[in-house]
């Protein structure tokens, strides 16, 4: 009975491996319908209560034999020890990647739109790089590491940085605003009551308001010669004797009155015969021929036209240019620096000359004679009596010469006296006993002295 029932189940046992093998390279279709396959699957399940229970692991397992090394494509569940937290884990590349969880494939964001919390919920990095934005897999729009954004820049430096044109169709509000090129408003609108305008700084370019007056923007001219009409007009006129501007205050009109020049006119235009009789009447101014004649004015106008300036020679009485011809000037005369007489060549003291030279020489018999500044050389005859000679008063580097001449012998003598207090050689006078004998004295400007005898 026994060895029976042994050989019965070899034998349903080999029966069941044929029913398999032959069904190894078949399709297989597990729970409902099993009559109804879908040519496209190798294994189909269908049912309408039940499903698939795949095998379950530990974390562990997957880097454990054999899991370690299975192929790619095998999935697997991996659970906690406390059979919590399955997580569906794929063979892929020669690793396992963790599928992603219910929770995780909420938090990703959805072409369509999300449900967000704006308290947690963001787009962008977490770390110190910038979010970039591309369009056609090119650059439009970069939000840099320190939130700085940039518009067609990659390297944005102000809170939005925007390189190229940029249009706006609303109102922009900003707190200021620095513009390096041209600014185009259009379609400003039209106001007939405002009066604020705007002005440029030149020295820094800021603009600035200004409230301006409202008639600036109706009359151009607040008043103009006492006119406030809206419409100011200036005529030519030639009314009145002298130049003037009358103003209708109510019209606006200035007449602009410039009289022609006449009898009773004190100022004015002149008229084109005016102008012809002076432009005939002009003549050109030369130097004429210089003339030898004394002139009480040392100049006159003389010529066939009338129009040439002659310089006359000065006399002395009359004053007038210096001529080559023998010529006396009148009054006194003071050189600054050297004068040389007798010869052209520059002299090398301050009286220099080339030449003998003549001084006053006068001959006196009368006792008392004054010395002047006309006198030089006195010649004091006291043959008949003695005489005395006075001195005018001190006057600085004066000199004079005197000598006694005649037969006086020293019984008549000629004495010497200064003027006033001055003294000569230290006395009160001096006095020449000896004919023939002589003195020349100089002043200092207080005393006389003797420099040569």
């Amino acid at each position: 009975m026994n060895s029976y029932l042994r050989f019965a189940a070899r034998a349903i046992f080999v029966a069941g491996s044929f029913i398999v093998g032959s069904n190894a390279n078949a399709q297989m279709k597990v729970g409902d319908k099993p009559y109804s396959i879908n040519k496209a699957s190798v294994l189909e399940l269908e049912s309408d209560r039940q499903g698939l229970l795949l095998p379950r692991v530990q974390l562990g397992m997957l880097t454990a034999v054999p899991l370690n090394a299975a192929p790619d494509g095998m999935i697997v569940i991996v659970e906690s020890l406390t059979k919590q937290d399955q997580v569906l884990y794929l063979r892929k590349n020669a690793a396992w990647v963790k599928l992603a969880t219910l929770d995780e494939s909420a938090l990703n964001w959805n072409r369509a739109g999300n449900a967000v919390n704006d308290a947690i919920d963001f787009i962008g990095s977490t770390n110190a790089a910038a979010v970039i934005v591309k369009t056609n897999n090119a650059e439009a729009m970069r939000v840099a590491s320190d939130g700085k954004v940039g518009i067609g820049n990659a390297a944005p430096t102000e809170k939005l940085d925007v390189t190229g044109n940029t249009k706006v169709s609303g109102s922009v509000t900003a707190n200021s605003l620095d513009i390096a090129n041209n600014v185009n408003l259009h379609n400003v609108a039209a106001s007939t009551t405002l009066v604020e305008v705007l002005v440029i700084d030149q020295a820094t370019g800021a603009v600035n308001r200004r409230t301006m007056s409202a008639a600036a923007f109706n009359t151009v001219v607040s008043t103009f010669n006492g006119s406030s009409a809206a419409d100011q007009t200036l005529v030519a006129g030639s009314a009145g004797t002298d130049l003037n501007v009358a103003t209708n205050t109510t019209t606006g009109e200035h007449i602009i009155n410039i009289p022609t020049a006449g009898t009773g006119i004190t100022r004015g235009l002149l008229s084109l015969a005016d102008w012809e009789k002076l432009d005939a009447s002009q003549k050109q101014i030369v130097a004429g021929v210089f003339s030898t004649t004394a002139d009480a004015k040392g100049l006159s106008i003389g010529g066939t036209d009338q129009n040439e300036i002659i310089l006359h020679a000065a006399d002395a009485t009359n004053p007038g240019g210096v001529s080559t011809a023998t010529q006396a000037f009148g009054g006194d005369k003071n050189f600054a620096a050297n004068v040389t007489v007798g010869t052209a060549t520059t002299g090398n003291s301050t009286l220099n000359v080339e030449g003998s030279m003549a001084t006053a020489i006068k001959s006196v018999n009368t006792s008392g004679y004054l010395l002047t500044d006309k006198d030089n050389t006195i010649l004091a005859n006291a043959t008949a009596s003695s005489l005395i000679i006075n001195l005018p008063p001190a006057a600085v580097g004066r000199m004079y010469t005197i000598k006694k001449i005649g037969t006086g012998g020293i019984d008549k003598e000629v004495t010497v006296t200064p003027n006033g207090t001055a003294l000569i050689e230290g006395g009160a006078n001096f006095v020449i006993y000896n004919d023939w004998t002589f003195i020349t004295i100089q002043s200092d400007g207080t005393n006389w002295y003797i420099i040569r005898k």
